[in-house]
């Protein structure tokens, strides 16, 4: 186990089982500076097979909203959370399993590979997410809450070991 580090005044609130369980608690993070981080090395080997998985709360599924990830040498390695609505209304608010292609010089095509769900996304819902991505298939699966996403995600690139730290509440900016 590794230790979190809070930054940006993150707050404890109650989780998905509170109402039954009054010790199970969450972090709310803020949308912009609230974070909680591991120190790298890498928690999860996104050159291998892995899986994450979150409980989440989201107030607004207006804007992008990531609940994991961990960063990598140029931006981010993978992030698992919302994705908003497209610009034009044709797809909805989603929740979305993003990987990241680890060439910073990678066609606009290739730059990363994105599994969505289905349904909308509903703001005020707690709602359990997976995130699968096997290697050797170079695929991508989405669960939300146990129903798998319609289809996996082909990944046109290979994933390399990410080297940053692993984040609860957004992801890594570049290579900040």
């Amino acid at each position: 186990a590794r230790a979190l580090t809070l930054d940006g005044a993150p707050s404890w609130v109650g989780g998905h089982q509170f109402d039954v369980d009054p010790t199970d608690h969450a972090l709310r993070f803020n949308g912009t500076s609230s974070v909680a981080y591991t120190a790298a090395p890498e928690v999860v080997d996104t050159a291998g097979n892995f899986s994450v998985s979150v409980w989440v709360r989201t107030p607004d599924v207006s804007a992008k909203r990531v609940a994991v990830s961990q960063g990598a040498a140029a931006n981010t390695g993978f992030t698992l959370g919302v994705e908003p609505a497209s610009g034009d209304g044709a797809r909805p608010a989603s929740f979305a399993f993003t990987v990241f292609n680890p060439d910073p010089a990678a066609p606009a095509d290739k730059k990363e590979a994105v599994v969505r769900a289905e349904l909308p996304a509903a703001p005020e819902e707690w709602t359990h997410l997976v995130g699968v991505y096997e290697a050797g298939l170079r695929s991508l699966t989405l669960f939300v809450d146990g129903e798998e996403a319609p289809q996996a995600k082909a990944v046109p690139f290979a994933m390399a070991p990410t080297t940053g730290a692993f984040r609860l509440g957004r992801a890594q900016a570049k290579a900040a």
